[in-house]
């Protein structure tokens, strides 16, 4: 089984890597997540900072301004998803730091990544363990490992394991 590990798109699918992805060698797809361009978030995030020390992004610059940024959040990683659906092959991902939480986009009526997961057919991992053939893959999703230990001494005990996170 040939597998292909990526991640980091942040809201672009480089070519090279789509047809890389696209290539009959290819069996299996893994990815780190992080596929939403945040890049306007956090410029204004840092513009704020001081700000946003005291009281959140939302209220610092309101919620229209605030939905705005989301939704470009949410459309930027649910093409790169769509994307990834359209190869055809078996995607897992976890999802990263930058992806937009299903538990903040129903705040605004937007889909985040676990629906958009769902809708593509891409198998989400957060804190479990899935099996395509013989191999065992464990995830968890995320920011900076905090509850991964536990998962990685667990992934031990199986017999065939890959760890992404």
């Amino acid at each position: 089984m040939k597998i292909l590990a990526i991640g980091d798109f942040h809201g672009k699918f480089p070519n090279k890597l789509l047809k890389l992805a696209k290539s009959k060698e290819i069996d299996l797809i893994l990815s780190t997540g992080d596929f939403a361009d945040t890049s306007e978030f956090r410029e204004i995030e840092f513009k704020h900072w001081e700000e946003v020390k005291k009281k959140s992004l939302l209220k610092v610059i309101g919620k229209t301004r605030y939905f705005s940024l989301l939704k470009k959040q949410s459309l930027s990683q649910e093409r790169i998803l769509k994307t990834l659906s359209k190869l055809k092959k078996p995607v897992i991902t976890i999802y990263g730091n930058s992806d937009l939480l299903n538990k903040e986009a129903n705040k605004f009526s937007i889909k985040g990544i676990e629906s958009q997961c769902k809708k593509f057919n891409i198998k989400l991992l957060k804190t479990n363990f899935t099996s395509i053939e013989n191999i065992t893959i464990a995830g968890f999703s995320g920011y900076r490992g905090a509850m991964s230990k536990g998962l990685t001494e667990i992934s031990l005990k199986q017999k065939t394991k890959i760890l992404n996170y």
